[in-house]
């Protein structure tokens, strides 16, 4: 089974039926990290997390906000790569390449928390860098 994050490739019902076999000494140990593709510590550290509640166990995504940045977010980081390029691209001011941390820098001065890469990938979908 191919590696990656617990809650893409399994059910929380079926890890937590096989590590309640591994606990009650119906399955070893290794039949269930086949099973489940779970690896060393990770493997440890879920039976210790359901041993009181099992069915308590989450295995699914425990992300709690959305992974998209909201509009106006996004209307910044637009307005300050944007004004970075014509910078860059204006003759009568000495600036020789594009510097991600610059608009970076400003955003968070005004609020806006992101990262260097979402700049960077912005960047270059806007084509200004």
């Amino acid at each position: 089974m191919p590696g990656g994050q617990i809650h893409k490739r399994s059910t929380g019902e079926r890890v937590r039926f096989l590590l309640d076999a591994h606990l009650h000494g119906a399955m070893k140990r290794t039949h269930v990290q086949e099973a489940t593709a779970i690896r060393g510590r990770r493997f440890f550290e879920l039976p210790r997390d359901c041993r009181g509640a099992p069915e308590s166990l989450l295995v699914s995504d425990a992300r709690s906000t959305l992974p998209r940045l909201s509009p106006a977010a996004e209307a910044e980081i637009k307005k300050e790569l944007l004004t970075n390029k014509n910078m860059v691209e204006n003759p009568q001011v000495p600036i020789s390449g594009f510097n991600y941390s610059a608009p970076l820098d400003r955003l968070r001065k005004r609020g806006t928390h992101v990262s260097a890469t979402t700049i960077t990938a912005r960047a270059e979908a806007l084509d200004s860098y």
